[in-house]
């Protein structure tokens, strides 16, 4: 196994597991603008998180849960930006 599914695989099964154990951070990055709720948004994202780590673990599946997490990493994009821009506004003085 290489050094990079060393630290991925337990990356993605962590985030994944931390979506159901405490998925209320989770649901306060994802931006207002997406049609539905933000638990489902977090729901789905942490299954898609432990669906790759399982892919990136098992031989055969690896190439296609790259590809899938790389698309996932691009589909959370706009909640990491959004979560920069609220720390950014809340870390200003006064």
């Amino acid at each position: 196994m290489r050094l990079a599914q060393r630290f991925l695989i337990p990356m993605f099964t962590g985030a994944g597991v931390l979506h159901f154990l405490t998925p209320e951070p989770f649901d306060t990055i994802v931006p207002q603008t997406l049609p539905g709720s933000a638990r489902c948004y977090t729901v789905a994202s942490g299954v898609a998180e432990l669906g790759i780590a399982a892919g990136l673990a098992y031989p055969p599946t690896r190439t296609n849960a790259r590809i899938c997490a790389i698309a996932l990493l691009f589909a959370v994009w706009p909640a990491n930006i959004k979560m920069a821009w609220d720390w950014q506004k809340s870390a200003r003085p006064g």
